[in-house]
């Protein structure tokens, strides 16, 4: 909608492989494109500095693990995980357990820091065999759900770093016939539309969506415009309850 407003035309590249990125690399750098929005890098990836040597206009969604050169607009995730651990504290839990996103992605590393500050705040220690990394999907979740319950089957609460994840949880909790909320409460992260609709429906941390692609055109449009290279955003998080605590 942004770039219809001010006509412009959306291209969308997907890369995950190694051949697909350098692709994507190669179309960026031949003036095809007068901006560039990048989301859901890995790791130390190095085009958002190529592109910024370049001049190119650009815009990072999800704060980079290293310095990129460019700015971001993020949601707050390490204030979004505490507010989910804080909540499960003060519902009492005690033996509370997280199913990390990857250690290669900021929301992954600051979902994760998130926690281990809550826990700390609360008193409590910070157990290396209450954490348990996934990558974000439903699968491995669920894995990660069942790794921990068999290493320690005293947990009470979880906080799951996406609403995905969240629910591979729940399935297996089922399948160890815990009860949720009774036995283990769970909070997931992101309120995407499936958390209102599991069973039981998933409390979690609300992402700001719209405000955050709002921003991200602002900063991007400013660029293009030649009015500089803005700052950084970060956006306010805010909890959702529902039945799963």
């Amino acid at each position: 909608t942004a770039t219809a407003e001010i006509d412009m035309t959306l291209v969308l590249v997907i890369a995950r492989a190694d051949d697909e990125r350098e692709r994507a690399r190669r179309f960026l750098r031949h003036d095809h494109v007068d901006g560039v929005v990048l989301m859901s890098l890995h790791g130390d990836e190095p085009l958002p500095r190529q592109l910024a040597r370049a001049g190119m206009p650009t815009v990072q969604i999800g704060r980079p693990l290293g310095r990129s050169g460019v700015p971001y607009v993020d949601a707050d995730n390490r204030g979004g995980a505490r507010l989910a651990v804080e909540h499960l504290l003060e519902r009492g839990r005690s033996t509370i357990a997280t199913i990390t996103g990857p250690w290669n992605m900021n929301a992954g590393v600051d979902r994760l820091e998130g926690y281990r500050d809550a826990v700390r705040r609360g008193g409590l220690e910070v157990r290396n065999e209450l954490v348990e990394e996934g990558d974000f999907g439903e699968e491995s979740g669920y894995e990660a759900m069942r790794a921990l319950l068999a290493r320690e089957p005293g947990i009470d609460a979880v906080f799951a770093a996406s609403d995905l994840m969240a629910v591979g949880a729940l399935r297996a909790l089922r399948e160890a016939g815990r009860g949720v909320p009774g036995d283990v409460a769970v909070v997931g992260f992101d309120d995407a539309p499936l958390a209102g609709h599991s069973v039981p429906p998933l409390t979690t941390i609300r992402q700001p969506l719209d405000e955050m692609t709002r921003r991200t055109g602002d900063l991007l449009f400013a660029q293009i415009r030649g009015e500089g290279t803005p700052g950084n955003v970060i956006c306010p998080t805010e909890l959702v309850v529902r039945r799963s605590t």
